[in-house]
């Protein structure tokens, strides 16, 4: 804190008489041998992932244990999994029949099936990262007959026990990682032109196609009754024409019998 005084006026506020407490940078140690001095009071740099904030001034020691959150990465994983599990039991329900004698919006639809195949596709790839494990079957992910996946948590937490950043890295690795791979491969279905912007436009021109056609049919539908209708009631003419000539002969033949 600098006090600037205005002219004229001169309190001395700044002397060293007036000094109560003179500032300085925050301070902790580690383990009584590591000393780290900060301006600020928050220390975000000294452990990876930790931040300390020293509140007040404290000469004892304070324990702090630092451990791996293994339940968060496995609910982590769990979420993965059901979110997959939307995604294909979804797809399931539109390319198979609904039940007995019905059928889906989008039975056995090619698109929707080739989504499905390159979800499950990269669920049994490899991923290059100096560990034992590399791909999800190792981690306890199966893939079901219905291709939605089972998790096995045991399986999952031992190997994120005997190898936390190899197992972990199989999703997180930036380059060729999981997680990489499905937010390029999603994007490509869901981007302009992509996968299904494709299909959609498919199936519009399909739809424009099919009306044209319903129209035509319809033009020719109205035409061919135009001329029933024609032709019926010429028919019926006809027929009163004769009815009105059998009677004007029967007329006449009644005329000579007598």
């Amino acid at each position: 804190m600098t006090l600037r005084e205005s002219d004229g006026l001169s309190l001395n506020l700044g002397g060293e008489g007036n000094v109560l407490s003179t500032a300085q940078d925050a301070v902790i140690e580690l383990d009584g041998a590591l000393r780290v001095t900060n301006s600020s009071n928050t220390f975000s740099d000294v452990l990876e992932g930790v931040t300390f904030d020293a509140v007040k001034v404290d000469a004892d020691p304070v324990s702090i244990e630092v451990k791996r959150d293994t339940d968060s990465q496995v609910d982590a994983f769990k979420t993965f999994v059901d979110s997959y599990n939307d995604v294909v039991g979804f797809i399931n329900k539109k390319v198979r029949p609904s039940s007995i004698g019905a059928r889906s919006d989008l039975i056995n639809d090619p698109t929707m099936r080739t989504v499905r195949r390159q979800l499950s596709t990269l669920l049994q790839t490899s991923v290059e990262n100096n560990s034992e494990f590399s791909n999800l079957a190792q981690l306890g992910f199966e893939t079901k007959q219905d291709g939605t996946l089972k998790l096995d948590e045991s399986d999952l937490k031992d190997a994120l026990s005997k190898d936390y950043k190899g197992a972990l890295s199989i999703f997180t690795k930036e380059s060729g990682g999981l997680a990489e791979q499905y937010e390029s491969t999603i994007k490509d279905m869901l981007d302009t032109d992509g996968l299904l912007d494709s299909r959609t436009d498919s199936l519009n021109d399909r739809i424009k196609g099919l009306n044209k056609s319903i129209d035509r049919q319809n033009t020719r539908v109205d035409a061919y009754e135009a001329r029933l209708k024609a032709q019926f009631l010429a028919m019926e003419t006809a027929i009163q024409r004769l009815n009105t000539q059998s009677s004007s002969l029967n007329g006449q033949i009644g005329i000579y019998q007598r």
